[in-house]
């Protein structure tokens, strides 16, 4: 009679979210973050995170365009271990010259708008971090709004005052 054995391992690892809506959807598949960030700034985000992972290697699931602004701050850079599992396709669309605010979340999502739309006087603009604030001053809009996180209570604030 042969009896066959089964280890289970579980195996723990450490994770983080840039936000708490990161960190919600996480959840959704049975797991918790071990980090969460609490600023719009991934640099500090990333030193944060880095200071709670130590030496341990670290699986970034990324953009194939990713800044990797979090990476860059990890302390043994061989440690992180980059993932691309998406690309962001640009879409440009005409946006209603009515129109008075526009969030803007990403980079790649400012050159998108400007290949079909001109910058208009009234146009109140919302930049999703330092990276998407950067790109619209490139494309000489030097007035817009940050959030003071990234979740759904940051973006309501940074549109209040913009509307004010």
């Amino acid at each position: 009679v042969s009896q066959s054995r089964y280890y289970v391992y579980e195996v723990r690892v450490k994770s983080g979210c840039i936000s708490k809506q990161t960190a919600l959807e996480l959840r959704n598949f049975n797991h918790r973050a071990d980090f969460i960030g609490q600023s719009t700034d991934t640099k500090l985000i990333g030193k944060q995170f880095s200071s709670l992972v130590g030496n341990a290697k670290i699986l970034f699931p990324i953009a194939k365009e990713s800044m990797q602004s979090i990476q860059h701050q990890i302390i043994k850079k061989e440690n992180a271990i980059n993932l691309p599992v998406y690309q962001t396709i640009k879409h440009a669309v005409l946006v209603d010259k009515d129109t008075n605010i526009l969030v803007f979340t990403s980079p790649s999502n400012v050159d998108a708008f400007f290949e079909k739309n001109k910058w208009e006087q009234h146009y109140k603009a919302i930049a999703m971090g330092d990276a998407t604030g950067k790109a619209l001053e490139r494309k000489r809009v030097m007035k817009y709004e940050q959030p003071d996180r990234f979740d759904d209570l940051g973006l309501f604030r940074a549109i209040m005052k913009v509307s004010a």
